[in-house]
């Protein structure tokens, strides 16, 4: 008897852009506590000479929610991740970042 060595893939859900920057939902094909959805999106990292690099943020949903209910929570997740990224948020480092004024 033959057995599949194919594994399974995460999905990727496109679920907002804002600004240039488009927000992905990572949803494991087996959700666990230590595999859970998250959210990625590419920003300029200020340590690295503002290449943008991909930042992850997880912890998206619980073991037990639907799909349906991962790709809701997001959409608020990533909105409320905007809004810190619009107040000088640097999501690398977890820190609020010094807005230069003039």
């Amino acid at each position: 008897m033959k057995t599949s060595n194919v594994k399974s893939q995460s999905e990727n859900h496109f679920i907002k852009e804002w600004n240039g920057t488009e927000f992905h939902l990572s949803i494991p094909a087996k959700i666990t506590h230590s595999n859970k959805p998250f959210i990625y999106f590419y920003w300029p990292d200020p340590d690295n000479y503002a290449i943008p690099d991909r930042a992850r943020k997880g912890g998206v949903g619980e073991v037990r929610d639907k799909r349906i209910s991962i790709k809701k929570k997001a959409v608020g997740a990533v909105d409320a991740i905007i809004q810190m990224l619009s107040k000088g948020w640097n999501p690398f480092t977890n820190v609020q970042l010094q807005l230069i004024r003039e």
